[in-house]
């Protein structure tokens, strides 16, 4: 097995300026946005970004429950690239993974340009494997 594979996964959990709610319940806009991200990450699109967008529910607006946004998805040559958006409540996850490196700052800096983001919390994973760790598993069983 090859464990030279260097693996990336980047999260972000943004919240939007109210002036920039409107883009996370634009589907178009949001794939626009996902096929920049991939240029921005130097990848390849395999499946070009499909979007699906859920009817904004507002009785749903003050509460927990998913109230409605756009969920869109594009497929990498290396892996993919979501995002998952609640526009009343101005908030959206985002993640981009790879078996490649790729400048996850740049790829920050888009999606706070683009969406307007106020604050947020970003998580960059090391996913390359140890093969130390291999060996621990019992793999019979796979």
């Amino acid at each position: 097995m090859d464990d030279s594979t260097r693996g990336r996964h980047l999260l972000v959990t943004g919240y939007v300026a109210t002036t920039a709610t409107h883009l996370l319940d634009d589907p178009e806009k949001l794939a626009e946005l996902l096929t920049d991200v991939v240029q921005v990450a130097g990848m390849t699109v395999l499946a070009p970004p499909r979007m699906v967008r859920v009817p904004i529910d507002p009785v749903k607006a003050g509460s927990p429950e998913d109230c409605g946004g756009v969920t869109g998805t594009v497929i990498l040559s290396t892996s993919h690239a979501a995002i998952h958006t609640w526009p009343l409540h101005g908030r959206f996850s985002f993640d981009l993974y790879s078996c490649h490196d790729f400048d996850a700052g740049g790829v920050v800096d888009l999606l706070c340009g683009k969406l307007l983001m106020t604050g947020g919390k970003v998580i960059d994973i090391d996913r390359t494997p140890n093969p130390a760790l291999r060996d621990r598993f019992d793999t019979t069983r796979l």
